[in-house]
């Protein structure tokens, strides 16, 4: 499994004026260096200082504040904070918003910003000391500052010196680290401060201690099936946040959980009705009021992985395996994973009610035929309930043949579309008059839950009051059509930042953009760097609409990423560029990525040299990624065949490297790779290369030459060449008996292979005994073991 990275983010805090030469400093020469020795533990850096490139008029209005003290608690717990001999600017009043979200703020009126931001991230919050680091400069610089420029330097005013030494004082006494009077001076040449090399050290060795603590070079890797779960679980959480209504057809669902019936429920509606926030509210109720019943609830495009079917099957399973402590194993061959969670919900169920809750189907991946639910098992078990949404299409079609109950939901009733405006914008303080909320409710659209919040949104953030009653006439009568709205008044209010670029990159990703994989596509777009003020600006003024899983922002309403395709075209280009970022991107998210790019962009060549490179293939197969790779070759059939790409690929490997083990190892996985590609004639080579390789280099009697005529004759096994497959069955069983003795798993599976060749044979009479070795073996059960390459202890 790859390493998961991690994203470390630092919230650099300073007065305005005086400070331009350190954050350069940082910028420049300590941050670029940080970053090198981050990514040895596969953690990436985002600075923030926000107020970089940020006008003083911008600063003196306030307008950071509210986006200060966000990025702050996002970047918890590292902070740098920077103090000279200024206090910063006072506002003459805390904007209404920020106190809103703030209401400590009512109590430091006559705080400067900088002071604001020191109190809230470290002052207020004791368990920030050991992550917080403070640097005041010495002030014996000041005595070369020449008149004309000192007022950028020193205190503003006898209160406002001492305020600053109150601030201090506070800061000292809050146990964080302070590194006192660190040394500059003024060059006159340059007009600036220089020599802050002592201080660059002093900031790269805090952190990078800190850093380390935070993240140990040893530390566990996290629970995959943990993280997953709670990408869920934070789904749940966003989607159940203001529910209304549906009460009837809530208790409808409990009520089919609760009784005998085995057929699946299925919840349907139109798009946008409302069906992903109606059952996250439903778990979010039945499972604490239901404590005995176990609960799988996947809500598919939580996460990444979440659209695959055999994900998605896994998840069941390994979630099923370690509530119940089953001792059957999870197989590793996803066609055996329906099998296999049938046969766990079986066991399960025999201690207590399991209910597999599974949303919006439709949105499954179509490979393997996903939409035709041959996966999912709809004859259920007692004691089990299998509850989906859908969709109309495929798989609400194959539903509806199984006889599934169905529970559609209604349009809001005019009753509950009051009460949702009213609650949503009382949130914010604000509210409609009666004209106006009968001006909302005449767009026939706002019986559409989607709809309805998506213009609240839209209303909170409209400022002008005067206006608000023409705002809501103007509104468009359909989602896409607000979709468009929202995006150009995004566009409108973010004029300082390329919001056409990065909205249609976000759209051409495939699971979304990290903050800093945008931020370096942009810059490297327009030749510049991008104040990190604009992008968390735009990031908040869209947060209703961004869904955020570990690293990667994405869009949260797949109506919004339609609208987004619609208004920036220029779809092939925006893939080229992608694909182009993510040719050298760290291997997980080049997986994730990279090829997919070059198939949206029609770059065959590139295409065909990514899937056959073969560092990049053995790296996909690792993480299970065969039937990805296998659709995106089926994209390339008339240009590029996978058998000619490999073969030259592994005959460049074999020139450079000789015929050694690694060569071998990859020829048997490109052989089975094929064989699964159902390419059979294009596989047999690679497996018959991989087993002259390792019978040179292991010679004749090892298990590592039995895996490999195992998957030979699995090969010629599939092509119903059972003649040739039978010999070589034959003698990887003499193998494995001598080298691993008689009772060996691998002795069992091979058995059972030998079995079957009898029985397609007719040989009945051979096929018993073998089949009774099988049963009577002492090891561990059968399974298949064409993916290994050397043995197990």
């Amino acid at each position: 499994m790859a390493t998961a990275w991690h994203t470390v983010r630092v919230f650099v805090s300073s007065t305005f004026r005086d400070m331009h030469a350190e954050r350069d400093h940082l910028a420049k020469v300590v941050f670029p260096e940080l970053r090198e020795r981050m990514a040895e533990r596969s953690l990436q850096l985002v600075d923030l200082d926000l107020r970089w490139g940020v006008t003083e008029a911008e600063a003196e209005q306030g307008k950071v504040l509210e986006v200060c003290l966000e990025e702050i608690d996002r970047c918890r717990p590292f902070f740098i904070g920077m103090l000279g001999q200024r206090y910063g600017w006072v506002p003459d009043e805390i904007p209404e918003e920020a106190e809103l979200d703030n209401p400590w703020l009512s109590e430091y009126r006559e705080h400067s910003i900088t002071a604001l931001e020191i109190i809230h991230g470290v002052l207020r919050n004791p368990a920030m000391a050991n992550r917080s680091y403070f640097y005041f400069r010495d002030p014996a610089y000041l005595e070369d500052i020449p008149a004309a420029a000192r007022e950028n330097f020193v205190a503003e005013s006898p209160k406002a010196e001492e305020k600053l030494a109150g601030l201090k004082a506070e800061i000292r006494a809050a146990r964080t680290v302070v590194r006192e009077d660190y040394p500059c001076r003024w060059d006159a040449e340059q007009g600036q401060v220089v020599g802050l090399d002592e201080f660059g050290n002093q900031v790269l060795e805090d952190l990078w201690e800190a850093i380390c603590a935070e993240y140990p070079e040893e530390a566990p890797e996290e629970d995959p099936l943990v993280v997953e779960r709670e990408m869920h679980e934070a789904l749940v959480a966003r989607l159940s946040r203001i529910h209304i209504g549906r009460a009837e057809e809530k208790r409808r669902l409990t009520e089919y959980v609760a009784a005998e019936e085995r057929r699946p429920i299925v919840i349907t509606g139109e798009s946008g009705c409302g069906k992903s926030a109606f059952l996250a509210t439903w778990y979010g109720e039945y499972t604490p009021s239901h404590p005995n019943d176990f609960v799988f609830a996947h809500f598919i495009g939580a996460s990444p992985d979440s659209t695959n079917h055999f994900r998605l099957l896994r998840q069941a399973c390994e979630e099923l395996k370690r509530e119940f402590d089953l001792v059957q194993e999870v197989p590793e061959d996803d066609k055996e994973l329906s099998d296999t969670l049938l046969s766990f919900l079986q066991t399960a169920a025999q201690q207590r009610r399991v209910v597999l809750s599974i949303d919006a189907l439709n949105q499954l991946d179509e490979q393997e035929a996903a939409h035709g639910l041959g996966w999912l098992p709809l004859h259920l078990p007692e004691n089990v309930r299998l509850v989906v949404s859908s969709l109309e299409g495929d798989c609400l079609e194959v539903l509806r043949r199984r006889e599934a109950e169905e529970i559609i939901i209604p349009p809001l009733a005019d009753e509950d579309r009051e009460e949702i405006v009213r609650t949503v914008l009382g949130q914010y303080r604000k509210k409609l008059d009666e004209r106006q909320m009968r001006a909302l409710l005449a767009h026939e659209a706002t019986d559409n839950p989607l709809y309805l919040r998506v213009t609240l949104e839209e209303l909170r953030l409209f400022g002008v009051f005067e206006e608000l009653t023409a705002r809501i006439e103007s509104l468009a009568e359909d989602v896409p059509g607000l979709f468009g709205q929202v995006l150009a008044r995004v566009e409108s209010d973010h004029r300082d930042f390329p919001v056409p670029s990065a909205l249609s990159l976000l759209a051409g990703s495939r699971h979304g953009l990290a903050e800093r994989e945008l931020l370096e596509m942009l810059e490297e777009e327009v030749q510049a760097e991008i104040p990190r003020l604009l992008w968390a600006r735009l990031r908040r003024s869209l947060a209703a609409y961004l869904v955020q899983r570990g690293e990667l922002f994405d869009f949260f309403h797949r109506h919004l990423w339609k609208a987004a395709q619609d208004r920036y075209p220029d779809h092939q280009s925006r893939h080229r560029q992608l694909a182009a970022y993510f040719a050298t991107a760290p291997l997980p998210r080049r997986l994730d990525e990279w090829p997919y790019q070059l198939e949206r962009a029609e770059m065959w060549e590139a295409l065909a040299g990514a899937l056959s490179d073969l560092d990049f293939f053995d790296y996909a197969w690792a993480q299970d990624r065969k039937y990805e790779w296998m659709g995106y070759w089926r994209s390339l059939e008339g240009r590029f065949e996978p058998g000619s790409s490999y073969a030259a690929a592994v005959a460049d490997r074999e020139k450079s490297e000789g015929e050694t083990e690694g060569v071998a190892r990859l020829s048997n996985i490109i052989g089975w790779f094929l064989r699964d590609m159902r390419v059979y004639d294009e596989a047999l080579p690679f497996a018959k290369r991989a087993v002259a390789i390792w019978e040179r280099v292991f010679g004749p009697d090892d298990a590592t030459l039995a895996a490999g005529l195992n998957n030979l004759a699995e090969l010629y096994k599939a092509q119903g060449r059972y003649e040739k497959a039978l010999p070589l069955y034959e003698r990887a069983l003499g193998i494995y008996e001598k080298a691993l003795g008689p009772d060996h798993p691998e002795v069992a599976a091979t058995l059972n292979n030998l079995a079957w060749v009898y029985s397609a044979q007719g040989r009945h009479e051979e096929t018993v005994p073998l089949m009774m070795r099988v049963l009577l073996s002492t090891g561990k059960g059968v399974r298949s073991n064409h993916s290994r390459t050397e043995p197990e202890d």
